[in-house]
């Protein structure tokens, strides 16, 4: 099948009361270049179907519990669109999303490019570049549905975009430079009570090394990132699976908090 057929048939899997793909269909890629070249279709899709321009970037896959489950060694990676911004706290229609995943996370506004270049990109550079540190949590879903989304393999998850549905950003702040962000304690509520409980080193040992690796492996496809842009870099603590008539939020020590909710 071709590429852009494929790619066609996930974007029309998400829509409200489509049906799911199944995430072993025959066309999805078996390697990562080949996901990634169908997420590349997916995005142009998106893109022209109305979810805006590309504006930034998530990364996936990023602690070690997750690798070990994928069996790989690094993160992966999807675009976002301006259409999928929203700001905390933030009220989300029912029936959009299958399933409705919120996934808490640091996400960076950077202040300046990061070009594709030869030399990677040092944890200085990008910590310069990043200007504005935000809490966040991604709306996650996927076009293989509830019922198929949590065991779907890597490359199936990688060429459906790495599931990214939108984001949800919290009050942007300055002052990150010199916190430890790996000791950052990040803890998630649902309806009054405690989800769970996560740290900033569940990104890559630091939200800060998430972003360097995003930043690197771009140069390595000869892409960058642009001045403007946002990156999410990971989750944080446990997601939630939001079903209507339900509200979470998540807290992130001195960086405040990110709130959503979910229509009945």
């Amino acid at each position: 099948m071709e590429r852009q057929e494929l790619a066609a048939r996930l974007v029309a899997a998400r829509r409200p009361g489509s049906t799911p793909l199944a995430s072993d269909d025959a066309a999805i890629p078996r390697d990562l270049a080949g996901a990634y070249r169908v997420q590349d279709a997916v995005v142009r899709l998106n893109a022209a179907n109305g979810q805006g321009r590309p504006w930034g970037w998530k990364v996936a896959v990023a602690s070690p519990a997750a690798q070990r489950w994928h069996k790989v060694a690094e993160p992966v990676l999807g675009r976002m669109f301006a259409g999928g911004l929203r700001q905390s706290p933030a009220r989300l229609p029912a029936g959009r999303w299958r399933p409705c995943l919120i996934e808490p996370e640091i996400a960076f506004t950077l202040g300046r490019d990061l070009p594709p270049r030869t030399r990677p990109y040092g944890l200085d550079e990008v910590t310069a570049a990043a200007t504005t540190l935000h809490p966040a949590m991604e709306i996650a879903s996927s076009a293989y549905g509830e019922a198929g989304w949590y065991h779907a393999p890597l490359c199936a998850m990688v060429a459906d975009n790495s599931s990214h549905a939108g984001l949800v950003l919290g009050e942007g702040r300055r002052d990150f430079a010199g916190v430890d962000l790996a000791a950052l304690r990040v803890e998630v509520w649902v309806d009054g009570r405690r989800h769970g409980v996560g740290s900033g080193a569940n990104a890559m040992g630091d939200p800060l090394r998430s972003l360097a690796w995003l930043a690197n492996h771009l140069a390595r496809r000869g892409q960058g990132l642009r001045q403007g842009e946002v990156v999410t870099t990971g989750l944080l603590a446990p997601f939630v699976d939001l079903k209507p008539g339900q509200r979470a939020a998540a807290f992130y020590g001195p960086f405040g908090s990110c709130r959503v909710s979910l229509d009945a």
